[in-house]
């Protein structure tokens, strides 16, 4: 997936509640704002909001559980990509929120055990292939692997990393590991090789969501409470937005062709913000099944009418607009004042709009239809997954140094992220903060996504859009799903032999 700019979490039922009733006189946030109260509501794939909601950093009733340990100055060596460097080093604190607990987290933890963390990082393709040639050769120069989730999929099924069960006090089912990622990035109930833990802060910073200009959206008769209560009231949907954006058009630079350089209700890059629109359509590619297999689940009844209404939205509506070669339109366009909405990732929005001259705030990306339930969003492709490479010597070392990173990261990083550092810079106002609440709720992980490797339907939408016909998809499924299929059984016997099934 192209990256556009650089870059979900277990509570218990007593921590989400504190969490939601310090917003629920904005609204009722339970199963993305649908019904009312305040109890973890069980949703359609059989999750809980609590599984996404972070925790607050003052909240550290749960302990690691780790022995005592002292590791005389030991070295514990993490390899990432470069552009998500920063979210796992730290020179020292610098007054920014989220460095600071980063530099904080390392050295209680360098301390704790005796340890140094050191930090490795490079284009994530060669990376991958870092990773791949040291395990061939037995090597054991990296303890831990933050690796791009669309690239380190061919690293699990080629046998290149670790089982995560394997890996000695690593327990999963703590709050700091992302249960929705258990259990959809599994293999039988026996295997992870790729898991969403708090130490990857990119799984939190790369969610998609839809950014609005609050004085352009009056301009037009309505006002951002309009907004928030159409999320609320569960009628945020696709036809609700194509009818929003239908009238936002003005032709700027007076030369009657629809361009950038004119303005309209909706804009967005054929990339990943649009793919994104199949997940938050609650159509996944993948599901995995009561036996812990995933199953290809993405052709639905309503699969052609989402693809219609996604694509109606930039190339039917007047109000709609994408450029198919500039994968960074979105974020250029709404800058200059020439968007009254985009999509895009929690990152972004920090980093390139906080200067921006209108106050903005930020929704989920809509549902379907208003039968569906929740608001669903995804991480880009672009976050980390943690794994660990088949060759390290002490997998007891990596575990206990994982699982304190991660828990450190649980109490005093993410919280510093989500409530401090994107609340404050994002939000200024209540209503604005809790829809961020409802985005990460509905943060969601998908086997056929993760593993797509290209060949699948991961892409489907920016393949899509690069034809003739961008709502072909009968046509599209039809021609790959052979392939698909395939390339899935052949994955999974992989998977059997890794596993000895």
């Amino acid at each position: 997936m192209a990256r556009l700019t650089k870059g979900c979490l277990k509570m218990k039922t007593k921590r989400i509640l504190a969490l939601l009733l310090a917003i629920a006189s904005a609204a009722s946030i339970t199963a993305c704002g649908q019904d009312g109260g305040t109890k973890d509501t069980e949703k359609s794939d059989g999750t809980t909001v609590s599984d996404f909601v972070s925790e607050e950093a003052s909240d550290t009733e749960i302990s690691d559980g780790l022995p005592e340990k002292n590791y005389n100055g030991r070295t514990f060596t993490v390899a990432t990509d470069d552009y998500m460097e920063s979210d796992y080093v730290s020179e020292g604190e610098t007054g920014d929120i989220v460095n600071d607990a980063i530099y904080r987290r390392n050295s209680a933890i360098e301390d704790r055990f005796g340890v140094k963390i050191e930090v490795v990082s490079d284009n994530y393709e060669n990376m991958k292939s870092r990773i791949n040639q040291m395990v061939q050769a037995g090597d054991d120069g990296f303890d831990l692997a933050a690796q791009h989730a669309c690239t380190a999929g061919t690293l699990a099924i080629n046998g290149v990393l670790m089982n995560w069960y394997d890996v000695p006090y690593v327990d999963l089912d703590k709050p700091w590991w992302s249960q929705n990622a258990n259990r959809e990035l599994s293999y039988k109930n026996k295997a992870i090789y790729l898991a969403a833990g708090d130490y990857a802060l990119s799984i939190t910073s790369c969610m998609y969501g839809f950014f609005f200009d609050k004085v352009a959206i009056e301009d037009y008769g309505m006002t951002p409470d309009d907004l928030y209560s159409l999320v609320r009231e569960g009628k945020w949907t696709l036809d609700t937005v194509a009818d929003i954006i239908k009238p936002v058009y003005k032709d700027l630079n007076g030369n009657n062709e629809r361009d950038e350089e004119d303005y309209f209700g909706l804009v967005s890059s054929t990339r990943s913000p649009l793919n994104t629109f199949m997940w938050s359509c609650d159509n996944p590619i993948m599901k995995v099944d009561s036996d812990g297999v995933p199953q290809l689940v993405y052709y639905q009844d309503k699969t052609p009418s989402v693809v219609e209404k996604v694509m109606g939205l930039f190339y039917d509506n007047d109000g709609g607009y994408t450029d198919k070669d500039n994968f960074n339109i979105q974020t250029e366009m709404f800058i200059l004042g020439h968007a009254m909405m985009v999509p895009g990732t929690f990152d972004g929005a920090m980093a390139d709009f906080r200067d921006y001259k209108n106050p903005f705030g930020i929704l989920p990306y809509p549902k379907y239809d208003e039968a569906q339930t929740n608001y669903y969003t995804m991480s880009d492709g672009s976050h980390a997954l943690l794994a660990v490479p088949a060759s390290i010597s002490d997998p007891e070392f990596t575990g206990i140094i994982t699982e304190a990173l991660c828990a450190e990261s649980w109490k005093n990083v993410v919280p510093k992220y989500y409530e401090t550092a994107l609340k404050v810079k994002l939000a200024d106002d209540t209503d604005t903060s809790e829809m961020i609440d409802i985005i990460k709720n509905g943060c969601v992980f998908d086997y056929g996504y993760i593993y797509d490797n290209g060949i699948g339907f991961g892409f489907t939408l920016q393949n899509l859009a690069m034809t003739r016909n961008p709502t072909d998809i009968a046509s599209f499924y039809a021609k790959r799903e052979k392939k698909v299929l395939a390339a899935n059984e052949e994955m999974f016997a992989k998977l059997d032999a890794l596993i000895g099934d």
